[in-house]
């Protein structure tokens, strides 16, 4: 009898330890950051543009974000007025977190087209853009990019929703009890 008693409790606590892990959010990643002066940030940038998000989009995996970006002018490279920035979506993996709508800078790498935004070159940018980051330039004329970037599904990969997360806790908790009311019938 105190065998069945064990096995329940077992039983209880795997499913609700499964339960826990799958309603979690997705993959950690950590991201550090070695600290840059404005001039090296400026050197490894392969432009710096300043102007707005005005909508986003996730993977289907949830990882990574791009934003489409409207350009109000640039240093180190002429831009065209929009383009498309992809970042890692979480902080913790590095990514840039941009409010839509709001005026940004925001440092690059990559070129053509391939534009990418990482937090280690955006941390603690400086009010001023360095002299050394050249001239101020005007973007090219273009064409707004693909309208199926939209900012309302951002997020929303991240988290399972709070009734599924309830859903698993009451599941877990009905195999618990079940358990134990199964081994103390068993018992006497």
């Amino acid at each position: 009898m105190r065998g069945l008693w064990r096995i329940a409790l077992v039983i209880g606590l795997v499913a609700t330890t499964l339960g826990a892990s799958w309603a979690t959010a997705g993959k950690a990643c950590a991201c550090s950051c070695a600290p840059m002066t404005a001039e090296e940030t400026v050197a490894r940038a392969d432009a710096i543009v300043t102007g707005r998000a005005v909508s986003a989009s996730e993977s289907a995996d949830g990882m990574d974000r791009t934003y489409v970006f409207q350009v109000d002018y640039s240093y180190k490279t002429v831009v065209p007025a929009y383009i498309e920035v992809s970042t890692a979506s979480q902080g913790p993996a590095c990514g840039v977190e941009l409010t839509i709508g709001a005026t940004d800078t925001v440092v690059l790498g990559g070129h053509r087209g391939a534009w990418s935004a990482v937090s280690c070159s955006n941390y603690g940018l400086p009010t001023v853009t360095p002299p050394s980051a050249g001239p101020r330039l005007e973007p090219t004329h273009a064409d707004v990019p693909d309208a199926t970037h939209s900012d309302a599904s951002v997020g929303t990969a991240l988290v399972r929703p709070g009734w599924m997360v309830a859903l698993w806790a009451f599941g877990a908790l009905v195999l618990l009890v079940g358990g134990v009311v199964v081994a103390a019938r068993l018992r006497k």
